[in-house]
């Protein structure tokens, strides 16, 4: 599944950091503080399946999720990224963490 994603660049060469947003939210959510913090790093903020603007789909649990993160930092050519996560965001970053 191809996410829709937010892309807040930054001139750093930091790790990006990627922000995931919680159950009924979407990259809306996270705006302001990806604003912020891109002044330092570039922040990527995908919607999640069934959220916001991304596809919508009847699997959905934490391991599909995951693929779906997987799959977009393939497709960003992105190796190393710092992940945040705020509460089914948070699960999902772990699930990723994990496996």
């Amino acid at each position: 599944m191809q996410l829709y994603y937010r892309d807040f660049p930054s001139e750093s060469n930091a790790t990006p950091l990627m922000m995931l947003h919680g159950l009924f939210g979407s990259s809306t959510n996270l705006q302001f503080f990806a604003k912020k913090i891109s002044a330092q790093r570039q922040v990527i903020l995908p919607d999640l399946r069934n959220h916001g603007r991304s596809p919508h789909h009847h699997d959905m649990n934490f391991q599909v999720m995951a693929e779906d993160v997987l799959n977009l930092l393939d497709q960003l050519s992105i190796e190393k990224i710092n992940m945040l996560g705020h509460s089914m965001g948070g699960k999902v970053a772990m699930w990723l963490a994990l496996n």
